[in-house]
C-alpha cells in the first residue's frame, strides 16, 4: 500500500508540473495590446473572447463525457495538442479570423480539460481511499496554476517590451513541455457501466440527473457557474480601465503577477479556511467578495483601489471557490460520470460569460455604456441571479462535504 501511495503522489505532483505548465501564459498580461497590435480592437477582442466562450460551452459536456468512458490521460494528452496548436497559430496570426481561429482550438483544449484533471485527481484519491484530501489536491492543482500565472504576469509583460511576439513564443514553448510530461501520466483503471442505450442517451441522462434528477447537485452546480461567470468581465476588465487610467504595460504585468501571487496564497489556504470557520461562513466570504470587489473595480476613480476591486472580485473569488465546489461535486459522483458533471458547470459557467462578453460590444459600442457602468451591471444582475441557489444551498444544507469513504 505504501508503495502505491507514492506512486500516486508522484502522479499528483506531476499534474501539478503540468498543470503549471499549461498556464504558463505569457500572453496573458499584454493580451489587450497585443490583439490591438494584431489589428483587433478592444470590442473585438470582447467579442472574440466571448465566442471562445461559446466554443467551450459547444464543446464542454461532449468532451467531459468523453473522459468518463474513453482514458483521462488520454484525453489530457489530447487537450495539450490543442493547446499547442493554438499558440502556434498565435505566433503568425494577424486580424480578427485568424487570431479567433488560436481562440477556438484554446476552447477546444480548455473543453477537453474542464473536469478532466480534477476528475483524474479524485479517480487515484479514491483509489487511495484518501477523499478526505480532495480540497487540498484541488486546491494545490489551481495554487500550481496561479504561482505560475504570477511569474508570467512580469515575465509576459518584459517579453513583450523586448519583442512583441516574444510572449507567444515562450507561451508555446511551455505547452510543448506539458504536452510531453503529459505523454507519460498513466491510466487509473475505473469501473465503467455497461451502456444498454446510446452513447448520446447517456450524455442526456446524466446532464439531466444533475439539473433536475438529483435534489443536491443542481444548486452546488448553479450557485458557482453564477458566480464564476460574473466574476470573468472583472477579469478582463482590470486590463482594460488600467490602461485607459494610463498604467503602462509593464505596471499592469506587475499587478497581474501580484493579483495571481494573491491566488495562490488564498487557494492553499482554502482547505484551512473550510475547515476553521465553515462552509457557511466560507461561501458568505465568496459573496461579500464578490460584491464589494466588483463595486470598487467599477466605481473606484483611483486606479489601484480599481485594482484591488478586481483582485477581490475576480482573483480571491475563482481561487477559493473552485477547489471547493468541484469537491462537493466530486463526491455525489461516481467515476463514470463525474467528468462530465463537472462539465455541466463549465457548460453554465461559460455560457454566461459568452453572453457577458459578448454583450459588452454591443452596449459599449452602441449605447455608450462605459466599462465601469457595464461591471456595476454584471455585479447587480449577477447577485440578482445568484439569490435563489444560495437560499437553497442553505436550507438544504449541502455546504457541508459527504463522502463515502472518508
Amino acid at each position: 500500500m505504501q508503495t502505491a501511495s507514492r506512486h500516486s503522489n508522484a502522479v499528483l505532483y506531476k499534474l501539478l508540473i503540468i498543470q503549471a505548465f499549461y498556464m504558463a501564459m505569457f500572453l496573458i498580461p499584454v493580451i489587450v495590446a497585443y490583439f490591438q497590435l494584431r489589428g483587433v480592437s478592444l470590442a473585438g477582442f470582447l467579442l472574440i473572447q466571448g465566442l471562445f466562450r461559446f466554443m467551450v460551452v459547444a464543446c464542454e459536456i461532449p468532451t467531459g463525457y468523453i473522459a468518463d468512458r474513453w482514458h483521462r490521460n488520454r484525453v489530457i494528452i489530447l487537450a495539450l495538442a490543442f493547446w499547442l496548436a493554438g499558440n502556434v497559430v498565435f505566433i503568425v496570426a494577424y486580424g480578427f479570423t485568424w487570431l479567433l481561429v488560436g481562440e477556438l482550438l484554446f476552447a477546444i483544449a480548455s473543453a477537453l480539460l474542464s473536469g478532466t484533471l480534477e476528475a483524474y485527481i479524485y479517480d487515484i484519491l479514491e483509489q487511495q481511499k484518501r477523499t478526505n484530501e480532495a480540497e487540498k489536491w484541488s486546491s494545490r492543482l489551481h495554487a500550481s496554476s496561479y504561482a505560475t500565472e504570477s511569474f508570467m504576469g512580469i515575465a509576459g509583460a518584459l517579453l513583450f517590451v523586448w519583442w512583441t511576439a516574444a510572449p507567444a513564443i515562450a507561451q508555446a514553448v511551455a505547452g510543448a513541455i506539458a504536452l510531453g510530461l503529459a505523454c507519460t501520466l498513466p491510466n487509473v483503471p475505473r469501473k465503467k457501466k455497461d451502456l444498454s442505450h446510446s452513447h448520446w442517451q447517456e450524455v442526456r441522462r446524466i446532464v439531466k440527473w444533475s439539473l433536475h434528477g438529483h435534489p443536491e447537485l443542481k444548486w452546488l452546480i448553479l450557485f458557482p457557474a453564477l458566480l464564476f461567470s460574473g466574476s470573468i468581465v472583472f477579469f478582463w476588465g482590470i486590463q482594460a480601465m488600467l490602461a485607459e487610467k494610463g498604467v503602462s504595460a509593464v505596471w499592469i504585468g506587475w499587478a497581474i503577477s501580484v493579483n495571481f501571487m494573491f491566488k495562490t496564497v488564498f487557494a492553499l489556504a482554502t482547505e484551512k479556511l473550510l475547515k476553521k470557520y465553515g462552509a457557511v461562513r466560507f461561501i458568505t466570504l465568496l459573496l461579500m467578495l464578490f460584491a464589494v470587489g466588483g463595486t470598487l473595480l467599477a466605481m473606484s476613480p483611483n486606479p489601484w483601489w480599481l485594482y484591488f476591486g478586481g483582485v477581490m472580485s475576480a482573483g480571491l473569488v475563482h481561487a477559493m471557490g473552485r477547489p471547493v465546489f468541484n469537491a462537493f461535486i466530486n463526491r455525489r459522483t461516481e467515476s463514470d460520470e463525474r467528468a462530465t458533471v463537472l462539465s455541466v458547470m463549465g457548460f453554465i459557467s461559460m455560457l454566461l460569460g459568452g453572453f457577458w462578453l459578448t454583450a459588452a460590444q454591443p452596449l459599449m459600442g452602441y449605447a455608450n455604456i462605459s466599462m465601469g457602468h457595464y461591471i456595476l451591471l454584471t455585479v447587480v444582475i449577477t447577485l440578482l441571479l445568484m439569490l435563489w441557489p444560495a437560499v437553497r444551498l442553505y436550507q438544504l444544507r449541502l455546504l457541508e462535504p459527504v463522502s463515502k469513504n472518508e
